[in-house]
Parts: C-alpha cells; structure tokens; sequence
C-alpha cells in the first residue's frame, strides 16, 4: 500500500512539473504584443452595498456631484481618501434619475485614481440635486504596465461586462460597456476611431492624461440588455 501512495506521489509531482514547463514554454514563445501585462484592477467603493434609495435623508443630496462625492459616508482607508476629490471630471452621463461621472484624482505625483461613480437625482424645493449610490475605482502608480494587446484588452472587458453594471443608469432596460486604453500600447492598426462593438461606434469616447500619457475612456450605453459577451463583435482595427 505505501508503495502504490509513493508511486501516485510521484506521478502527481511529474504531472505538475510538466504542465509549469508547458506554461512557461507558451508564455515564452508568445509574440511581444501578446505577453500578459498588468490588467487594469477595477474595484468597489468601500462598505459597497446598493443604498436603500427611498431611505436617503435630503440632507444627504448636494447641489453639484462634487460636493456628493466629498460628502459621501463611506469610511475609506486612511490612504484613499483622496479619491473623494474629484479633480478631472472626464466623461458624464445621466438620464432623469441618474448620472454617473467618470474623473481622475492624483494622490502625489507617481500615484492616481480613476473613479466611476452612480448618483441618484432628485428635485428638491426646485433645484437639481444628487446624492452618491455607488461607484467602482482604480489606483494605480507611474510604473504599473498594462497590456500590450488592447485588442485583448478590449475581450476582458466584454468578459466581464456583467461585473460591470453597478453604475449603469439604466439598468433594467439597458446593459452598459465601458473601459480605457492607453494610446502608447495599441499595437499595429489599432486605434480609437476603430473601435466598434457589434458595428458600432461608442457613445463617448472621452481623451484625458494620465503621467503625461493619452489615455481614452469609451462608453457603450446598452450593447443589449440580454446579450451574452459571446454573442458580442469587436474590434480595434488590429493588424496581424
């Protein structure tokens, strides 16, 4: 019996050292373009849990989304509290319920924030105001690589499309695309002008900076309530 354990032992530690070897050898044998880089890390506000919209006091809606957003009571980590700033509004879109807003804050100078976050609208004595639903957010630093593929790029983000919705302003009816791309990483042929989902342009197409680099944000505001990421076209206008 402990013959036949150290036998199976054996073949298992052979099994796994051979599928690291095929891992590495694929890895390496991938042309420059399509070796992984770091994916952008999207992630939820903190204590991100959809408000109870009919419970929110007026007293927590603000005249301007700045203001919601500085206001917001959400508890940060002591070292993200910046992202209450918002600096650079890129990109904004809202209907008669809803607007969610698109901005970049620096922390310093060699780290940075993008936020996209939902607010509620509601009229109050006659006056436009908003209050912070939820939001989801990026940090990332001057040194942090992202792919060289954005046409990969651009499948994740129609992976995870579903991930995606928390800021939708229209939710129950629409189903939202969105992501960036750095313009330094977009390889033969690609370009923003190019980009089409399901043949069609994006609603917004948004240019900023981000440590002196182009960035784009685009915006999809439904690519189908039921369609599924693999019934979904796309492309950048990538040349092989």
């Amino acid at each position: 019996m402990k013959k036949i354990k150290k036998n199976y032992m054996l073949i298992l530690l052979l099994v796994i050292l051979a599928g690291l070897w095929w891992l590495n050898s694929s890895l390496g044998n991938l042309p420059d373009n399509d070796k992984p880089e770091i994916a952008i890390e999207y992630k939820e506000l903190p204590s991100q849990e959809k408000r109870d919209e009919e419970s929110i006091p007026d007293s927590e809606y603000y005249e301007t989304v700045e203001e919601a957003m500085l206001n917001v009571d959400i508890e940060f980590e002591e070292d993200r509290e910046y992202i209450k700033r918002m600096e650079n509004i890129i990109a904004s879109f809202e209907n008669e319920n809803y607007k969610s807003v698109y901005y970049q804050v620096y922390k310093d100078e060699e780290t940075v924030s993008i936020a996209l976050i939902l607010f509620k609208i509601k009229e109050i004595d006659g006056i436009k105001k908003y209050t912070t639903i939820r939001g989801t957010t990026s940090e990332t630093d001057i040194d942090t690589k992202y792919e060289k593929n954005l046409t990969k790029g651009l499948e994740r983000d129609i992976r995870i499309v579903d991930l995606l919705q928390g800021e939708n302003i229209a939710p129950d009816s629409t189903k939202m695309l969105w992501g960036v791309f750095p313009q330094k990483n977009m390889a033969k042929g690609e370009s923003i002008e190019k980009l089409r989902v399901n043949g069609k342009k994006p609603d917004i197409i948004a240019e900023y900076e981000e440590f002196g680099e182009t960035w784009y944000f685009y915006y999809y505001a439904d690519i189908g309530k039921d369609t599924s990421f693999e019934d979904i076209t796309y492309t950048l206008g990538r040349e092989e």
